[in-house]
């Protein structure tokens, strides 16, 4: 474990951590115990937790880990995005920091880490390393469980990060990547605009330069997913919304072809009833596509209940899958809807 003296101003440092706050008091101080314990921790790393005036006891809490952990700051966010505490964590780095990362308030990361995403980077000569994300449900809700199995599942979120992968392998992004500092600062910043995706937006700048994103797939980050049904609908719709809104401040490709899936779905089942006015082939498709989707659904559920030997949990598992994917669509045709507004007003800014 990482004494009191483990890092003071002056002496060296491998890795600065940034973590983001917002009222976090549930999951802050879990979060910085397994950050604490790294195997590397002899190494130097600093914790800097940015937090946008919580005002729970996040700060509370941040500040008795801060007496007691010198390696550990407490750093004020007046701005409450997320890409702005990131941006500060960066500017804030011990000036002798060799690799910087950004993990989540409400996150648990094992204890080799660090190891492992350092030993990947040396190993596949990368700029980045990252994980896998594995979701847990927070409340321990049957809705809350199928949410969280969704998210990790091929069908739920078509792949990237989230799936189980068996061995490292070449990505456009991963679950919080470690970066080489020098690298990033060459990258730049994060873009302030964005209220999401502003990793994968970043992590695509990083590939332009060159530099090589490593998947170590045994490294994982836990974090608490939704487990209520009005919050996960919320989510999924922001998700779906800064796939395409960021177009507005950036000209860097912000998604992946699996991410437009669920907006060509959404986006096909809204226009092919129209169209059946010109012609009734229109709405065979239209059925089609229904049907194919139901009998894909029924069948991720099935086998994924099967997984879990819990297959009473079915109808909660088929409307989980149909949110995430309506939801996320949804969410990217409003962000085409606000793009092409931007436009005509000449409010894009980039």
């Amino acid at each position: 474990m990482v004494n009191s003296t483990a890092h003071i101003e002056g002496s060296s440092v491998l890795i600065t951590v940034v973590i983001p706050t917002l009222n976090e008091e549930r999951f802050i101080g879990r979060a910085l115990d397994s950050l604490i314990n790294q195997t590397i921790s002899d190494k130097g790393i600093e914790i800097l937790v940015v937090d946008g005036y919580s005002t729970d006891k996040t700060r509370e809490i941040v500040a008795e880990y801060a007496k007691k952990y010198s390696h550990i700051k407490l750093l004020d966010n007046p701005e409450k995005k997320t890409p702005y505490a990131f941006n500060i964590g960066i500017k804030n780095a011990h000036p002798q920091s060799q690799y910087i990362t950004f993990l989540n308030g409400h996150g648990s990361y094992e204890e080799t880490r660090f190891e492992k995403l350092l030993n990947g980077m040396e190993t596949y000569h990368a700029k980045a390393a990252g994980g896998r994300s594995v979701a847990i449900n927070r409340d321990k809700t049957p809705l809350g469980r199928c949410i969280a199995l969704a998210l990790a599942s091929r069908f739920g979120t078509g792949g990237g990060f989230r799936v189980a992968t068996d061995k490292p392998k070449i990505v456009d992004t991963a679950s919080g990547c470690i970066y080489d500092l020098e690298f990033l600062k060459k990258v730049g910043l994060f873009n302030t605009n964005l209220i999401s995706h502003q990793d994968f937006e970043l992590n695509k700048r990083v590939r332009n330069l060159g530099g090589k994103i490593i998947l170590i797939p045994d490294v994982c980050t836990t974090y608490y997913s939704r487990s209520d049904f009005v919050s996960f609908v919320k989510h999924n719709f922001r998700n779906g919304f800064w796939i395409i809104a960021p177009f507005r401040y950036t000209n860097v490709l912000t998604f992946s072809i699996r991410h437009l899936v669920p907006f060509i779905f959404v986006l096909s089942l809204l226009l092919l009833p129209a169209l059946a006015f010109f012609s009734s082939y229109f709405m065979i498709v239209f059925y089609a596509i229904l049907v194919l989707y139901s009998i894909f659904n029924i069948v991720f559920s099935i086998k994924t209940l099967f997984d879990e030997k819990n297959i009473k949990l079915f109808f909660h598992m088929f409307v989980v899958f149909a949110t995430l994917h309506l939801t996320f669509g949804l969410g990217s045709l409003f962000g085409l809807l606000d793009l092409m507004l931007a436009v005509l007003l000449g409010r894009v800014v980039k």
